[in-house]
């Protein structure tokens, strides 16, 4: 009866929790309107959502700005109520009228986006440096993005700024934007040292991007690598699994295990960049996530679904399974990767999975040429000539 213990103490917990929640809300408003805002975050942090709509919603009708801003983000969200765009919108306006630096990027996501509220890019732009003017770091990332895209006279500058004023802010994504712009410019004869410092910082703070970015900035050290690969691995970065599986196939910087190896391939070949719901502030909840700052993954998808399909070829740390290669070679190939499209090719051509089929192998090595790659060329007039001298048979699905 373990499992009944269990379920009665967490329910236990969950009802004190809301009771307690329920209670302070309900205490006189004054002076507590802050504590008990935290309380309401504090609710939604732990998935009490109505226990957290409860709280807002008492300190909304009293024309607390945080807890309008917070109750908007619920509505925004549909936890714990319907999701009503348009009463977001009013809740974040007022919220925004009272000074609210995090409804004014709320409201802007809006505006942006067309949710609730007319398309207006001007007015959400407007909104997002109202925000940033006041050192909010969600809307100092927006304003960055925008310069970034637009790359008008002095952008460098301003996207520079803006990444500083955020990471000094201590938002992790910042950190690894200001690290990665220096990055980006650093004379390779001179490392920068602010790269490893804004790295770092949001590496403590478990950002994959930056544990990756630290990975290589310590090529050459084995130890170091692996350490921060395996966390940036662990917390779902493709290119880290990738590199990582690479390490366990080749047996660089630890023992060589293809079983790891082909892990790794599948955990990156089939990642999902993870995008939850930013983090609250002390006050503060935002409905909508501030820009990824993502530098170019280095096609580590692809190049996770085609190793992996090397290793099925093969039987290499995986069962052999030829018509698993094909449908990740294919699966590479439809991401734009133009090797695995030249490997398609070559099981038509040896009729290995699938069954033998110059015509289909041709047409492979096509995409693989519009792709770019290198040897396909060469490669299909050696096929268009051997297709010539030989009849073609039946045509599975390419």
């Amino acid at each position: 009866m373990k499992w009944a213990k269990r379920l009665f103490k967490t329910l236990f917990n969950v009802t004190v929790a809301v009771s307690v929640v329920i209670i302070l809300a309900l205490a006189p408003i004054g002076p507590l309107d802050q504590a008990k805002n935290r309380l309401g975050i504090w609710a939604y942090q732990e998935g009490h959502y109505d226990a957290a709509y409860a709280v807002f919603l008492l300190l909304d009708s009293y024309g607390y700005g945080p807890a309008q801003n917070n109750l908007g983000v619920l509505q925004n969200l549909g936890l714990g109520t319907k999701q009503r765009f348009h009463e977001a919108f009013l809740r974040y306006e007022k919220a925004a009228e009272a000074g609210v630096a995090a409804a004014k990027y709320n409201l802007g996501r809006l505006y942006q986006r067309g949710v609730g509220a007319p398309w207006d890019v001007e007015r959400a732009r407007s909104l997002f440096e109202e925000a940033a003017a006041e050192g909010d770091p969600f809307a100092l990332m927006m304003i960055a993005s925008f310069a970034g895209i637009e790359r008008k006279p002095g952008w460098e500058q301003r996207v520079e700024e803006a990444y500083r004023r955020a990471a000094q802010a201590g938002l992790a994504e910042a950190q690894f934007g200001l690290g990665l712009f220096y990055y980006d410019r650093q004379a390779k004869s001179a490392p920068d040292r602010r790269v490893l410092e804004w790295w770092h910082n949001a590496a403590k703070r478990d950002h994959a991007g930056a544990q990756t970015g630290l990975s290589r900035l310590f090529d050459g050290d084995d130890a170091a690598v692996l350490h921060w690969r395996r966390l940036a691995a662990n917390n779902g970065d493709p290119a880290a699994q990738f590199e990582l599986g690479q390490m366990y196939e080749r047996g660089t910087g630890l023992k060589q295990d293809l079983a790891q190896a082909a892990h790794w391939y599948r955990r990156a070949a089939f990642s999902e960049i993870r995008r939850g719901n930013p983090p609250a502030r002390e006050d503060l909840l935002y409905a909508y996530r501030h820009p990824d700052v993502r530098p170019p993954l280095h096609n580590a998808l692809q190049k996770a679904t085609t190793a992996l399909a090397d290793l099925h070829v093969a039987g290499r740390g995986v069962p052999q399974d030829s018509m698993e290669a094909f449908q990740l070679y294919r699966r590479a190939a439809s991401m734009g990767w133009g090797e695995a499209a030249m490997k398609l090719a070559e099981l038509f051509i040896a009729g290995q999975g699938v069954e033998r089929d110059l015509e289909f192998a041709a047409r492979w090595l096509r995409i693989a040429v519009d792709l770019g790659h290198d040897k396909a060329k060469s490669r299909l007039q050696a096929i268009e000539a051997q297709r010539r001298s030989e009849p073609q048979t039946g045509k599975p699905d390419a």
